[in-house]
């Protein structure tokens, strides 16, 4: 009996551990045959074989067929074994079928069918010698620089466009994308010239990336482009392939790049003179269409030179009419030196009693002199007459510039010399009348019931995000007993639970065995106000001795859980109750005299001067000698501050080092070299910075540092969504009083000197109102030499077209945010940084605009900047992020 052994292929290419694991289909068989057995075709019999044969002859027998999935693709004879089986085993001789003579009666037949493995096919090792094209050469670019020219039709301008653009070629799939840089005023559509996909040549075959040279053309569905340049990426490619880049070579001009470029010479001499038309606009316009006219070189020249330039004027109107007397309407001029056209505006909110129309003049040239039974003027006004302290007449209405702003006065001083000063703005006699809030009548949240006094429309409260998301889940949960309780309520416990993201309260009565009484939630989570007074409580008011007044009952809190007292501590600026140096100032200013005698109590109480105290001896003797001072949860911060242990995993200490705490607040008293009239000279000092502008500045800077770049950006946008938008977000207004309430809400508290302090500061005029930019003016002061430079290095980095204008999507492509700081000490996870750096530009944008210049770009990175102190780390995230270096001896670094 004799067995056949031989390897099986299956069609195509892969690396498949196990080559019969596939299956075949129908219609393919092989015969052969040794002495009388045989093999009949596979339409006489339909049995099939069992499943992954290792060896196919233990499945032929005579009259049985084998049926197939792809087929034998190649019969190789040298690899085709026969195997005899005795009566002791298989032998172990092998020879190839090819190497001993085969007889007369041997037959080999093979049979295929229309789908045939290609000759190179080689039986299949499990590990390919060489990775398939797809992975080898995935993500790999050629980019190519090019131009072709297109024809225009019935254009007296021009014959021939030459259009720019970006082949990119990607070698993992022999696909080819072009990309068309956008112009400026260029009057075409243009991004995505053609998408990514694989391009046949001229002669109809693909398009190979040996077929792109710097200097030959390539053909693309008809159009021919021709090939000026490459990346430096994609000449050290070619190099390496031994097919070396030729020089660069130059884009022609064409006439309508050149007309933009040098309006001055717009077909002003090649043009004919159009015909006198006595001032008929449709046949100017007609002629315009037959090619008959005559540039305006001046008003091209001008409109380019001055494009998105506008001088801001502040007005006032005092209407002269019946019912009018003594009013005064503030308005806003604006003059656009692109076309000398203007337009006057009324604020939104200064219109009371009447329509609520603000444009009062829409954007039409000014005549100078004007009367009723007059239309037209040929004398306007213009740039130069507008001065701050003069009268314009607005169509017989006589208006008042009081004051512009900042590029106005540069304008002014720059072009005519004219230095504009601000007038004084008389007082004025308008009452301000508000409309008083009704009290709240318990049904629902106080936030929701305000809103349908403030508008028809209610809009839902505006909430926190940022403390949202930084303190999701965060909780300060106390130990609470009702105050002054009598009878069963003795023995209630509750617990209180202050929600940091919210910043609401919670009270639970947990369950007690046979206390008789029901457990559950005394108080849903909700916003408690403080007894008499309109503010809420905040997390500053809670510490432990605190009495909290909740729906008549008041209940005091006896003890905090660990990370209650560690998260206080942690953030000691927004707990006084956990700043040891502000309870350790508290007691030297009230209570001098009460520590020498804790002291002196613990001392007698300490035979072996050790200077130690067990934590009950020390709070006791704290309480009895300065209890009227000192709250419970004041004093166990100082034992905590000056105790033994492991405070991270302890409540309480084990000892108190209350020698040193003596010693601490003498060097505060200033027993140690110090006089007291010094210190208090130090603090008058410190009080007056704190109430200037910048210990304003300085504070609101404090809580940004804290909270990250993006802090300074989600401030803004919580202002300018109370502020009234005119013409941007930049010349909003937002009251005076709801400025201090945005900045209460967001976490900045300042005192009433700090506050006076920042209005002085934005609203100089004292209006009332403050004006967006001015703020933003005033917390995100100019970027330095160093933190400039890498800003503008980053930019061009970014613009690699230099066409000052670049893509948000390219800005967050360019960004390498796995070397961002935070992300390379995992602070943060990729997707958090780049939620991060999208932030940056979230309110600077339009909703649909993608589109970031050069100033935006420098304005962003100022904002964030205000959020950094040191530069060195604003330096390194701008260089890691954006992969850009600056000369060492710029900065000395």
């Amino acid at each position: 009996k004799a067995q056949l052994s031989f390897t099986m292929y299956p069609v195509g290419l892969g690396t498949a551990r196990r080559p019969m694991s596939a299956r075949y289909p129908k219609g393919q068989s092989l015969s052969y045959g040794t002495g009388g057995s045989y093999v009949k075709d596979s339409s006489e019999a339909s049995l099939y074989n069992q499943p992954n044969p290792s060896v196919l002859g233990d499945n032929i027998r005579q009259g049985r067929s084998i049926q197939m999935n792809k087929g034998v693709i190649q019969f190789d004879p040298e690899n085709f074994t026969h195997r005899s089986a005795g009566p002791s085993g298989p032998s172990s001789s092998r020879r190839p079928v090819s190497a001993r003579p085969l007889s007369s009666r041997t037959n080999y037949t093979q049979q295929t069918n229309n789908t045939s493995r290609p000759s190179t096919a080689r039986p299949q090792s499990g590990v390919p010698s060489r990775p398939p094209k797809w992975l080898e050469y995935d993500g790999l670019m050629l980019v190519f620089e090019g131009y072709f020219k297109e024809a225009v039709v019935e254009s007296a301008e021009e014959r021939v466009r030459v259009r720019r653009c970006v082949i990119q070629y990607f070698l993992e799939d022999d696909s080819v994308k072009i990309l068309e840089p956008r112009e400026e005023n260029s009057g075409i559509v243009q991004g995505a010239f053609l998408k990514r996909q694989k391009v046949t040549n001229g002669d109809g075959t693909l398009l190979h990336w040996r077929d792109f040279a710097v200097g030959s053309d390539i053909e693309v569905f008809g159009r021919v482009f021709r090939l000026t340049d490459a990346d430096a990426r994609t000449r050290q490619w070619f190099e390496e392939h031994h097919c070396p880049l030729g020089e660069a070579g130059q884009v022609p001009a064409d006439a309508s790049r050149t007309a933009r470029s040098r309006p001055g010479t717009a077909r002003a001499s090649s043009a004919r003179p159009a015909s006198g038309n006595g001032g008929d606009d449709f046949k100017a316009y007609a002629e315009a269409l037959q090619g008959r006219h005559k540039d305006d070189v001046a008003a091209i020249t001008k409109f380019l030179e001055n494009d998105r330039k506008v001088l801001r004027f502040y007005a006032l109107w005092e209407p002269r009419g019946v019912g009018t007397q003594g009013e005064r309407r503030e308005l806003r001029l604006h003059f656009f030196l692109a076309d000398d056209t203007v337009e006057v505006l009324e604020p939104k909110g200064g219109v009371q009693g009447r329509g609520a129309f603000p444009t009062l003049l829409k954007r039409i040239k000014l005549p100078k002199r004007w009367a009723a039974d007059t239309r037209q003027s040929a004398d306007f006004y213009s740039a130069r007459d507008f001065v701050v302290g003069e009268t314009i007449s607005v169509f017989g209405r006589k208006i008042l510039l009081q004051d512009c702003d900042e590029f106005t006065r540069q304008y002014f001083a720059d072009e005519f010399g004219i230095m504009q000063r601000a007038l004084t703005k008389p007082a004025s006699n308008k009452v301000q009348l508000r409309q008083p809030v009704p009290p709240h009548n318990g049904i629902g949240k106080e936030e929701d019931a305000l809103q349908n006094c403030l508008s028809l429309h209610p809009q839902r409260p505006k909430q926190n995000v940022m403390r949202q998301l930084q303190n999701k889940g965060k909780c300060l949960r106390f130990m609470a007993r009702m105050a002054g309780a009598t009878g069963f309520d003795v023995e209630r416990v509750f617990t209180v639970t202050y929600h940091l993201d919210t910043d609401t309260l919670s009270i639970f009565e947990p369950a007690q065995r046979n206390s008789g009484r029901m457990s559950g939630k005394f108080l849903e989570s909700t916003r408690v106000k403080k007894p008499g007074s309109a503010f809420y409580y905040k997390c500053a008011d809670m510490f432990v001795g605190q009495r909290l007044v909740v729906s008549g009952r008041t209940f005091e809190l006896l003890e905090a859980d660990l990370f209650t007292v560690n998260y206080m501590e942690t953030h000691a600026d927004e707990f006084p109750a956990a700043d040891p140096d502000a309870i350790v100032r508290k007691l030297a200013n009230e209570a001098p005299s009460a520590i020498d005698d804790a002291c002196d109590s613990l001392a007698a109480s300490d035979p072996m001067f050790t200077n130690m105290a067990s934590f009950e001896g020390f709070a006791e003797a704290l309480r009895q000698s300065a209890g009227h001072v000192l709250s419970d949860g004041e004093v166990i911060t100082l034992a905590r501050s000056f105790g033994t242990g492991d405070m991270e995993r302890a409540l309480l200490p084990q000892s108190v080092r209350y020698g040193d705490l003596a010693s601490h607040i003498r060097q505060v008293q200033g027993t140690d070299g110090t006089s007291q009239t010094e210190v208090n000279e130090f603090d008058a000092g410190n009080n007056a910075f704190e109430d200037s502008e910048d210990g304003a500045r300085n504070a609101i800077t404090s809580v940004l540092v804290r909270r990250g770049m993006s802090a300074p950006r989600a401030l803004l946008n919580a202002v300018q969504h109370q502020a009234f938008p005119l013409h941007g977000m930049d010349d909003a207004d937002i009251p005076a009083h709801a400025l201090l309430d945005v900045l209460a809400y967001n976490g900045v508290d300042l005192t009433e000197g700090q506050q006076g302090a920042l209005l002085r500061a934005v609203d100089p005029q004292d209006k009332g109102s403050v004006n967006v930019g001015s703020l933003v003016r005033f917390i995100c002061q100019p970027l330095s030499g160093a933190r400039l430079e890498v800003t503008k290095k980053a930019f061009s980095a970014i613009d690699r077209y230099m066409t000052g204008v670049v893509q948000l999507g390219d800005i967050m492509f360019r960004a390498a945010l796995r070397r961002h700081p935070r992300v390379a000490k995992g602070e943060l996870s990729v997707e958090e940084a780049r939620r991060e750096v999208l932030s940056f530009f979230e309110g600077l944008l339009p909703p649909r605009q993608k589109e970031v210049s050069r100033d935006v770009f420098i304005r962003v990175f100022t904002e964030a900047s205000t959020a950094v102190e040191s530069d060195s780390y604003f330096l390194d995230w701008m260089e890691s992020v954006f992969d850009v270096r600056v000369r060492t001896n710029a900065w000395g670094r």
